[in-house]
């Protein structure tokens, strides 16, 4: 998590932080993997960003798209809950989650920011007879608020980027500013 924090300060590319994350977060577990789906620029469908060690029985989540508030996994988003499946899920809307995806065990964490969904993290394993603990749980929330500070700090940088008037090595007015100008 240090690590992860230090990288995010150093203002790495979001892409290198969050491959980190997703690493990081599936060695959680012996067998683990972890998955990462971003919001879609200006939609509200969720897809797939990223995946780390994903095990072949699970290759359906590669696929899997979720519309924010829509569907079972959209409502879960929409109402930001951790949805858990392992060996005590006995609710018939996690089983079927369980089947189409084939999963063995997971926690299913939307990354939000302030009030935005920005995506949602799987992290799973497929140890037998598996149960989450409450710290199991916490500690891949924390790896969720990381991403979280990780896509906000990017986003950030760029409308910075956007404002910015001078160009910062020249300080000279930059190109969109001198447009601006001009309409």
């Amino acid at each position: 998590l240090l690590h992860i924090g230090d990288i995010i300060s150093a203002s790495a590319q979001l892409d290198n932080i969050l491959d980190l994350a997703l690493e990081k977060v599936s060695q959680i577990y012996e067998t683990g993997y972890a998955l990462l789906y971003l919001l879609k620029e200006g939609t509200e469908i969720i897809q797939l960003k990223g995946a780390y060690n994903l095990p072949g029985e699970a290759s359906a989540l590669q696929t899997m798209q979720v519309e924010v508030g829509k569907g079972f996994l959209g409502r879960m988003v929409e109402d930001r809950q951790t949805l858990v499946i392992d060996s005590t899920t006995t609710s018939p809307e996690l089983d079927m989650i369980k089947k189409t995806y084939q999963l063995k065990n997971a926690v299913i964490i939307p990354i939000t920011s302030g009030k935005t969904v920005k995506g949602l993290l799987v992290n799973g394993n497929s140890l037998e007879h598996f149960q989450y603990t409450d710290d199991d749980i916490e500690i891949i929330k924390v790896f969720t608020r990381q991403m979280a500070i990780a896509i906000e700090n990017d986003f950030l940088s760029k409308k910075a980027e956007e404002l910015a008037i001078k160009d910062d090595l020249t300080d000279l007015y930059n190109l969109n500013f001198i447009k601006d100008c001009l309409e």
